[in-house]
């Protein structure tokens, strides 16, 4: 509440009480209430004053439209009037689609004011009618805006083969919100997991044997094998084929088969850096296989880490240990960082000959 009817009165100090508490306005002196420049100046002080203006001002389309800039939500204040006027509800949702929420209901369903509050905001397809929930084109374009408007789309849709198919197209990440039969197609997953290979794990269980689908999601993202089928990370023959597309899945390999000799220099092959995430001490320090996961490239960072697992003679050294390393052209190794350690370590060092 506002000291004094001086104070009351007074432009700037209600104008800062205002910034700092919307209720002020309620408590201001009736001649600054009943001026349209003060109350404009108030709501872009606080959109929420707007809710302790006369009601001539509620349906002022300037006032108004100056306190939804600022919060969309401060629409739900106006004068219905306004809120069931179509034009002005235009104008209003092409800057805050959210606004939608707070418009007459029967403007909730008008396809093209929707549709351009989808395409200034995605998540507010939640407050459109239902029918237009389960409208392709209005969908398909909040989804443009955010995938997570695909949690309002009508069931209808989400169960909608070639639409789910558009959506993942759009967002890989849609996979998450389709139905069921949805998951367990197999066109829908591939085209997920040829944008996003993590996202295998929201397709049915079926398809989690598909050798040819789970390998697709092995070659760009490695801990896929965690999500294949048990029997296919079992199958030595399926863990070889996926650690030639991505030597770093031998990580991700049962104990048994990422000590694998035949297995082991396939992902050598394929990632010179594989070689960290072998089971096996003695492989670690084969000669062969660091010549080969040199040859297989960032040799400087590849030989410094042997000569650090041969200096800490360590048998049982982590499967994967991270290096920061700053080298030279010339292949001279400046330090070393050993993240496995809670204190830095450093050291010069030279990796000629390792």
């Amino acid at each position: 509440m506002i000291a004094s009817s001086r104070l009351a009165a007074d432009r700037s100090f209600v104008l800062e009480a205002v910034r700092r508490n919307s209720s002020a306005l309620w408590n201001a002196d009736p001649s600054l209430k009943a001026d349209r420049q003060f109350v404009l100046d108030a709501v872009r002080q606080n959109p929420w004053a707007l809710k302790y203006a006369y009601d001539k001002w509620k349906a002022d389309r300037e006032i108004v439209m100056e306190a939804v800039k600022i919060s969309f939500s401060s629409l739900r204040n106006a004068a219905h009037s306004l809120k069931a006027d179509r034009e002005f509800v235009w104008q209003v949702v092409t800057i805050q689609g959210m606004a939608l929420e707070h418009v007459d209901a029967s403007l909730r369903g008008d396809p093209d004011l929707v549709y351009s509050a989808v395409t200034q905001n995605g998540w507010a397809l939640r407050f459109a009618a239902a029918s237009l929930q389960a409208d392709r084109t209005i969908v398909l374009q909040a989804v443009r805006q955010t995938v997570w408007a695909l949690q309002y789309t009508a069931n209808s849709l989400k169960e909608d083969r070639q639409f789910m198919l558009e959506a993942v197209r759009i967002c890989g990440f849609s996979l998450r919100f389709a139905a069921r039969p949805i998951k367990a197609d197999r066109e829908v997953v591939l085209e997920a997991v040829r944008r996003d290979a993590s996202l295998l794990r929201y397709a049915e269980a079926s398809l989690m044997a598909d050798r040819d689908l789970v390998l697709e999601a092995v070659t760009q993202y490695g801990a896929a094998l965690l999500i294949a089928d048990p029997l296919l990370i079992r199958d030595r023959h399926f863990v070889r084929m996926a650690v030639m597309k991505n030597g770093l899945a031998l990580e991700y390999a049962p104990a048994f088969l990422s000590s694998d000799t035949e297995i082991v220099l396939e992902a050598v092959k394929s990632s010179g850096w594989a070689v960290l995430q072998c089971r096996s001490p003695e492989m670690k320090a084969d000669p062969y296989l660091q010549r080969l996961a040199t040859r297989a490239g960032l040799p400087a960072r590849a030989r410094a880490f042997f000569h650090y697992a041969r200096e800490l003679r360590e048998s049982h050294l982590k499967a994967k240990v991270d290096l920061w390393l700053t080298t030279h052209n010339s292949g001279e190794l400046l330090h070393w960082v050993d993240a496995t350690h809670l204190c830095y370590k450093r050291r010069k060092c030279r990796t000629h000959g390792h």
